[in-house]
Order: C-alpha cells, then structure tokens, then sequence
C-alpha cells in the first residue's frame, strides 16, 4: 500500500481556469520540474513521488527519504499496483487528467462532480462566509469581506471604506489582488475584467497588517476538520508568501500571542475546525489552511481569523514538516528563491532540491533573508 505524491504549483492557475486543458505558466512549469522531489519530505516510507521530465536529480534530504521516484508517464505496472492513494499538492481537473492519461486507476482519482464541488469550495466566496461566522464565535475579532457579482456592489463598498482590496475568486498567494484607493475608470474596468471571466469578485476594507499566519488542518470524509499545525510567515506588499518560520508550535506562539491574546488560541482552533466541518459538509477531503493576520485597528493589534482558505498543501505546512523533521532543519526561515538572486551564491542556507534550474528551496539559519532572496510564491 502506498499513496502517489504529485507537487502541482499550477494548482491556483488550474482551478481559475477550470478546465483540464489549461496549460500552466512558464513560472508554475519550472517550480513544478525543480520542487517535484518536495513531497517526498512528507511521504511515508514506501510511498512514490513523482517527478517531471526536467526535474534534477533527487539529492539531499529527500533523496534520504524510503520513497520512490518515477516519471509520470513511466510507471511500471509493478509500481501502479502497489499505489492505493493519491495525494497532489491540491487536487483541480488538470492534475486529474494528467494522472489518468498515466494510468492511474480512475476509482483513485475525483469524479467530474467532485472537481467541480473542490473548486467552488475554492473560491474565495467560501472564505466571506467563514470569515463571517467566525467573527460571531470570537468577539473582539476584526475583518469585513463582501462577495459582489456586479461593478456597482464594489462601487458601494469603496464608498464605505475608502481604500479596499479586490480579489479574484481563484488566485493565490498575492496573485489576482488589486488595491483600489480610488474607483475610477481605470478599477471599473479591472473589475469588469474579474467579473466577466469568473463570475465574481471578493473586496475587503484595507488593513495594515502586522502579522501574518496560519492555521493547518485535515479534513477526512465523515471525520470533520482536525487542527494540525501552526504555520508563521512573512508576506510581499501583494500579500505573496516570501518565508516561512520553522520552529515549535511553542515558539511560534510567541509571535502571535502578544499581539492577539492568548485566550483566544483555543477557541480560534475550535471555532475553525467546526465551522470548516460545516462548510465542507464531507466534499473535500485532504490538507488544508486558512490564512488569518494580526491587524491595526485604531492603534490597537486585533486578530483577521479568514483572510483565506487553501483546500490544498501549503508552504506553511511544509515549514512544519522542517520542524518535524528535527536535526539541521528544525529551526530556520523556509523559503523559495529565484537562482537569479543578486544573493544566491553568497547567502548559506540547507538547498532541498539542489541542481534546480530555476528556483531552489531553502531552510535559512534564523534570520531574516534579504528580499532578493525570495520569491512569491504558491
């Protein structure tokens, strides 16, 4: 028995585009070849990861690991029977069908109904109604979000508020935002655009954030949601992931603690695991995350519990897998970086997928690397 692993980094492209043609971007192509061997960091032993064509050479830690690595369209027969379960970094109609055409059995993969039930659930619209019910359960926690469906209903909001954030309903990771400070022709238009090609748009009040973080859950068919992980990160100005911490649950509280109170902790976590048992109602099975922030409210720190929701793997969750881990990587900032950066060759860090050709992965020692060393990422 062992589960197939797939890392997708065109997950998000995937899912906007909502057909399993879509072809993926440049960028998402090379993060797939150099960081095909991630999963194997996470994989039990026995376990097949699948690497792409242009993939380097597993070396390293994840060479270290008792998995196999195949090519997806070289699977022998004796390594396909030994395959029970599939698990891709998220799951959209194209990694399906590319799974398929390799030969992976159908009864392993999601129907039709079940891709399409994942994506609507992806959709940003979710998080307006998580957000929603999780402002009720925690008093004294901040955030408004709206779904619109037309440019006037952004229009209103923006009058409200002044300053807002727009989002498309599937993007990811600062990919799909726009701030709008003012409405003119000029953010009619690029709603109108977001509009036309996905049906609807998320907008928010512009808040100044001060922390970034994560909650990492599972959730199981018939099982509900269970909490696994807290995951404490760094953003770009567009709200793109740059850097995760790798550290004890402990530690990382002492991050977020000071700042959005300890006694919410508990009820944060509860409060999530019930409310997301609720909005998935047993159609998504798998890993999950839900971004959340410390934010400025007239001079005080207030928690955001949904800024979104990731129905896939996340880089956070890979920081706490670092973590697990224990020896040189259980403690560090986890990032991903362009091999172009001015610092590459100068900066020491432990590389995961050494021999990329585009971009590398890398645990830096506790400190904070320089912004030329980082790249937005899924």
């Amino acid at each position: 028995m062992a589960t197939l692993h797939i890392f997708n980094p065109s997950h998000e492209e995937a899912l906007a585009s909502g057909s399993p043609l879509y072809y993926p971007s440049v960028a998402a192509r090379s993060l797939a070849a150099d960081l095909a061997a991630l999963p194997a960091l996470w994989a039990k032993a026995g376990d097949v990861v699948v690497l792409e064509k242009e993939s380097p050479f597993p070396q390293g830690l994840v060479a270290e690991r008792d998995v196999t690595f195949v090519e997806l369209g070289k699977i022998s027969r004796e390594v396909l029977q030994q395959i029970t379960e599939v698990s891709p970094w998220g799951w959209d109609p194209l990694v399906a069908r590319r799974l398929k055409k390799a030969g992976i059995p159908e009864e392993l993969l999601p129907t039709d109904e079940e891709l399409a039930a994942i994506r609507a659930l992806s959709s940003r619209r979710t998080a307006v109604e998580l957000l929603s019910r999780l402002r009720n359960d925690l008093p004294g926690t901040v955030g408004e979000s709206f779904w619109c469906e037309t440019v006037e209903e952004v229009g209103k909001i923006h009058s409200r508020y002044g300053t807002v954030l727009c989002k498309s309903p599937w993007s990811g990771s600062g990919r799909g935002l726009f701030r709008c400070d003012s409405f003119g022709e000029k953010e009619r238009l690029r709603v109108e655009a977001v509009l036309r090609r996905q049906g609807g748009i998320e907008v928010e009040p512009f808040y100044r954030r001060i922390r970034d973080f994560a909650l990492e859950f599972r959730a199981v068919r018939g099982g509900g949601v269970t909490y696994e992980a807290l995951s404490v990160f760094d953003t770009s100005d567009s709200g793109a992931y740059t850097g995760g911490l790798v550290d004890s649950e402990e530690r990382l509280l002492e991050y977020i603690m000071p700042v959005a109170g300890s006694d919410l902790w508990p009820r944060l976590k509860t409060a999530c695991e019930r409310r997301l048992s609720e909005l998935l109602a047993d159609s998504y099975a798998g890993p999950l995350g839900v971004d959340m922030m410390v934010v400025e409210v007239a001079g005080d720190s207030r928690l955001h519990p949904c800024v979104e929701i990731n129905l896939r793997n996340t880089m956070g969750r890979v920081a706490a897998v670092l973590h697990g881990l224990g020896g040189a990587t259980s403690q560090g900032i986890f990032t991903i970086r362009p091999l172009t950066s001015p610092n590459a060759a100068f900066s020491r860090g432990i590389v995961l997928n050494p021999g990329g050709s585009a971009f590398e992965a890398v645990v830096f020692p506790p400190q904070t690397p320089t912004s030329s060393d980082v790249v937005e990422t899924i």
